[in-house]
Parts: C-alpha cells; structure tokens; sequence
C-alpha cells in the first residue's frame, strides 16, 4: 500500500476548510500530508497489486501499468463488471479480482479448452470457452453478464481476430465504460496480419474509428464509403453508425489502444463560446459566440462529401492487390516447382516401387523353397518321432524282460543257495559221523594210490 509521510500533529492540523469546500493550508507540509491522504483514498496502485501476486501467472509489459491505472481508479471501488478475452493462466483474471474488491463480475474468455479447467477462490472469476469473433460465444457470455464497464482485448493478438471481435466487445460496452486492446506491437508483424503500412492492420482499424470521435464534423446521411465500410466489407462486421457515434476518446501508447464509450451527446464539439470584452485585433470574432464548428467554417456539402474510395480500400487495392498478384505469381511458380518435383518424386516412388517387386519375387522364391524345405524337415521330424516312439517301446519291452530275467535270476540263485545250503548240511552231518571218522584211513590209503599210478 501507499507509504504516508509523517508530519508532526501540529502541521497536520494547521489547514482549513475554504468558502469552496476545499481545504486551504497554512503550509506547504499539510498540503502534502492532505495530497496523500486523498491518494490513500484509493485501494493501491495496479502495479503493486501486481507485485504482490503470487497466485496464478500473469505477465504484463512495464508501461502498460501507468495507462492502465489512468483509465481504471475510477471503477476500482464500483461494483464493476470486467470481461477479458484471452486467459491463459488465469493469473490476471485473479488481480482484477483484488483490484476491484466489489467486483460483480470477472470473466475470461479463452478459445484455448485448457483454461476452462482453471479453479480460482474467488466467486466472482468466471470462465467462457470460445471464439472471441463468433456469436455464439458472447451467448454465453450473456448468460453471466451481458455489458461491461471495463473489457480487455488481450488473445490471440492477431489483427483479424482483434477487428473481428470489436463490434461483439464494443456493443456490450456500458456507456462510460473503456475499451483496452493491449500488445498491439504484434499489428506491425506480417505473421499476425500486419504491416507498418498494411490498410487491414488493426492500428489501421484503430486510426480509422479516431476519425468518429469527430463524427459530428464529417458524417452526413446516406454517405455509402464511410471510414468503416473497408474493415467491414474486409472483415464481415457490421459496424452502424449509432455504435461508433458512441466513441468518445481513443488513446494511444506504446502497443496498447483504449478506448472510451459515452452516449452521443456527450461527445459533441459544443457551441462556440467567448469570455472577456475586448477584441483589438479581430473584433469580427464576436460574431461566432455560440456557433457550432460547421457555421463557423460554413462547410457545404461539398465540404462533407467523402471521397468513392476511402485511402484503406485504395491502398489495399493498388499496393496490396500487386503484393497480391506477386504472390499468385510466386505461388505459380511455386506451383509449377512443386510439379515438378512431384512427377521427379513420382518416378523415383515408380523405380523403388518396381525394385520393391523384384526383392518381393525374389523373395517369394525364397520363402517357397523354405516352405519345401520345411515341409522335408517335418516329414523328417514325423520319421524321427516314429523312430523315437519304436525305441521308446522296444525299450520298455528290454526293460521289462530285463526287470523278468532278473526277477528268474533271483531265483534260481536262491534255490541254489538253497540247494547248497542243504549240501552243506549234509555233508557237515556225514563228517561228523563216526562212519567218516573210522572210514578215514581208507580213504587216505585210496588217494594215495591213486596217485602213485
């Protein structure tokens, strides 16, 4: 907020109220103390609203701040209505919400379907998705607010777009109520349909509804090629002469245009008027005192009559139209290159195309002969599985002879362990008789001569 300058009590009571109601001072230092006071009547500056800012991003150029103020303390403790086309974040949208505290309504409006998910605390901030340029748009628009004391032209900023959408913005305008249309640098760029000396420029546009400030000094009924009747016809607008009969005052600064609505009769020159006595030089000035400007000057109407062709449309045919013809031309030219190119593209397609057929065939010869040669390697893999499944079941069969062989083995060896077993036995029990032990001798005797034969 406003920083005040602190003064001693007795300087700060040392004024009084004169017979006009004003405060008179008996010092230079109360004088000042009551210029600030009448400062901080105001809420704040719109710059330090935006320094303060830390809510959603909003990007301003420095010098639009001092123009913007000029136009706008007036409103800021009205319960005004804002529209501002172009939103982007949103961060804007939130400082006129603070800036103007009794805010009835702060809607954006943006074509750009992003912004309509933005959330803002404030209950006043309101959303539209659409075309700033298309009708359709501004009924929903109307249906949250249908005029405005203050609108901002502040999207796309291309110069079509900009003098498409004036009549809509302009025709919702509160009589009293301003106009800004920022960033206007960009009317001098070709890529947003500009041109330092381009007639469809929307400075043009705007150079062009200055002259209806002075409407009342060269308008006359029935005149057909108005200053207008170029951007209408450039543009589809319809631009009536009881709209523009409405702009009081279009101010310029750098990139930004404001303009100022008011009923018609306010915006009249006014009667000639004269203070004083003596007129030594000229005396015949006497005889204008209360005249209008067109009795003054006694314009005819000839003096009123415009010319077929106003400068914007003569411009724009001569200078423009050749631009024009140089265009078709090189776009001709471009054409025929482009031909040109496309037939060399085309026989160059034709010859990757053609070689692209024969690596087909090729191919196709190969995957055939693949084919053959899978077809024997399943035949073969079929033979080998056969094979497999014979020695699979021969196997089992020697497994299960050989499981029988060895279970007969068995067997026989333990009946022959048995057998033995039993011999043992018996041959145990006969040397043990006494028949073996008294027939020993005998058998000694026998072996010994059977070896000495």
């Amino acid at each position: 907020m406003l920083s005040r300058i602190m003064v001693d009590k007795r300087a700060a009571q040392s004024h009084r109220v004169g017979s006009n109601g004003s405060p008179s001072y008996e010092n230079g230092l109360s004088l000042r103390l009551w210029c600030v006071e009448q400062k901080d009547r105001f809420l704040g500056r719109l710059r330090e609203f935006f320094d303060a800012h830390d809510g959603k991003v909003s990007d301003k150029w420095r010098s639009y701040w001092p123009a913007y103020e000029t136009v706008m303390r007036r409103f800021q403790k009205r319960a005004v209505r804002v529209l501002e086309i172009g939103v982007q974040n949103g961060g804007s949208l939130e400082i006129w919400s603070k800036y103007f505290p009794k805010a009835h309504h702060i809607i954006g409006c943006d074509i750009d379907t992003a912004c309509g998910t933005l959330e803002f605390d404030a209950d006043n901030i309101s959303v539209v998705i659409g075309d700033a340029a298309e009708p359709e748009t501004y009924e929903r628009i109307d249906a949250i607010c249908d005029s405005f004391d203050i609108i901002i032209d502040d999207g796309s900023h291309h110069c079509e777009h900009i003098i498409s959408a004036f009549p809509h913005v302009f025709e919702r305008l509160k009589v009293g109520g301003v106009y800004i249309c920022e960033d206007l640098h960009s009317s001098y760029f070709d890529a947003m349909g500009g041109g330092l000396e381009r007639p469809d420029s929307a400075w043009a546009f705007f150079r062009r509804l200055s002259d209806y400030v002075n409407l009342e000094h060269w308008h006359q009924p029935g005149q057909h090629e108005t200053p207008m009747r170029f951007f209408e016809e450039r543009y589809g607008l319809s631009l009536p002469i009881e709209m523009l009969a409405h702009v009081h005052e279009v101010r310029v600064v750098n990139s930004v245009c404001i303009v100022e609505k008011r009923a018609p009769e306010d915006n009249l020159l006014g009667p000639r008027e004269m203070r004083g006595q003596v007129a030594a030089v000229n005396g015949a000035i006497l005889e204008n005192q209360d005249v209008t400007a067109r009795e003054c000057v006694q314009m005819t109407e000839a003096d009123l009559r415009l010319p077929g062709k106003s400068i914007e449309r003569v411009a724009h045919e001569t200078h423009w139209e050749d631009i024009a013809a140089d265009h078709q031309s090189n776009l001709l030219a471009l054409r025929a290159e482009i031909e040109q190119m496309e037939i060399q593209h085309q026989k160059i397609l034709d010859a990757n195309a053609a070689a692209h057929q024969e690596t087909l065939r090729e191919n196709a010869v190969k995957i055939a002969q693949l084919d053959e040669d899978l077809e024997g390697c399943q035949s073969a893999l079929v033979r080998a599985d056969q094979v497999r499944e014979a020695l699979e079941c021969a196997l089992a069969e020697a497994q299960t002879t050989l499981e029988r062989s060895q279970i007969s083995q068995a067997a026989k060896l333990e009946h022959l362990e048995t057998v033995r077993r039993d011999t043992q036995a018996r041959l145990e029990a006969v040397q043990a008789s006494l028949s073996w032990r008294v027939t020993t001798p005998l058998r000694r005797l026998a072996n010994s001569l059977g070896r000495s034969r």
